[in-house]
């Protein structure tokens, strides 16, 4: 019994090395990064956006950086060493939100910004950090432009397009209406975001930012009445493969009409888990079924970082990490 008893102690003692030396997390935790072809990674921050996409030519582009609570910005940062990232090629941040670009100046502090796109906020009133985040853009020697439709950022057997934000009448109205105000409202800030489109290999993807209703109603005027087609050649929106769900699923966005456009085959919902909102609301998971029947629902809170990876003509996979 004895030298069964040191055997069995042993073991143990064995068993908890192992466990010290290489952590209690198993593989399936570890973040895994898709570099050939296109991946497109919906990193877990709560209630936040940020989107690292890794392009077919050795591009990428990374879409907010979330807000700087608990470990999001070591997520981020993870994913972008797993890609082993030390450029960032293309830096969209896309309004004021904290949710959305708390992290900005650590990413430009730690990463080195070629091209940058930012909403065009001139309003002497308030949003002093979000000008503090521009300036260091500036400061770095990045080129920073303002997002506006139109934006072209194709690639080899890929298209980036910016679809907004879109004024009634001309491109840069938004922006004067939101300057001209002198309290803009969250719905005006959320209307900011640029809605972007990218498409490889017959595979679309469309990323929403906060837009809203608003912002959704102009950029369907703009593609009914062909506008989009004048500067973008071989474009549609119809059944998009990948949707990110605008505004975390709030239901300030997400119109029917727009989701009857849309008709995605599947959309990412970017929210924290037990959030204050009640988000993604369920009125918006049904509108999006309601034209889209066999739609899959993915959610950050639940699924963790959502990472799509596009090799094949019309075909994508996507991982849960």
């Amino acid at each position: 019994m004895v030298v069964l008893h040191k055997r069995l102690t042993s073991l143990i003692l064995s068993l908890l090395l192992i466990v010290t030396l290489f952590g209690c997390r198993g593989l399936s935790d570890e973040f895994t990064a898709y570099k050939n072809g296109l991946s497109v990674n919906f990193i877990d921050v709560g209630t936040g956006d940020c989107i690292y996409i890794n392009l077919p030519d050795g591009k990428n582009m990374l879409i907010d950086t979330g807000e700087d609570v608990g470990d999001n910005l070591n997520k981020i940062k993870s994913v972008l060493s797993a890609y082993s990232v030390n450029q960032i090629d293309y830096l969209v941040l896309s309004h004021p939100n904290s949710d959305h670009v708390n992290n900005a100046k650590e990413i430009i502090d730690s990463y080195k910004i070629d091209r940058a796109f930012i909403p065009k906020i001139t309003t002497p009133q308030g949003y002093e950090e979000f000008k503090s985040i521009e300036n260091a853009l500036r400061k770095e020697c990045a080129i920073v432009e303002y997002s506006m439709p139109f934006l072209n950022l194709s690639g080899k057997d890929y298209k980036i397009y910016f679809l907004s934000p879109c004024g009634n009448e001309y491109i840069d109205e938004y922006y004067l209406e939101f300057n001209a105000s002198k309290f803009p409202t969250r719905t005006q800030e959320n209307d900011l975001s640029p809605i972007i489109f990218l498409e490889y290999l017959g595979v679309k993807f469309l990323f929403t930012g906060d837009a809203g209703v608003g912002q959704e109603s102009r950029l369907m005027y703009y593609y009914y009445s062909g506008i989009y087609e004048v500067v973008f050649k071989e474009f549609s929106l119809r059944n998009v493969d990948v949707l990110k769900v605008a505004h975390h699923g709030s239901d300030s966005s997400t119109s029917t009409s727009f989701a009857e456009l849309i008709r995605p085959s599947l959309a990412i919902f970017t929210v924290g888990a037990d959030n204050a909102y009640s988000l993604p609301s369920s009125d918006v998971i049904n509108k999006v079924r309601a034209f889209s029947p066999e739609c899959e629902i993915l959610r950050t809170d639940l699924d963790g970082t959502i990472t799509v990876n596009v090799v094949e003509q019309d075909e994508y996979k996507v991982y849960k990490q």
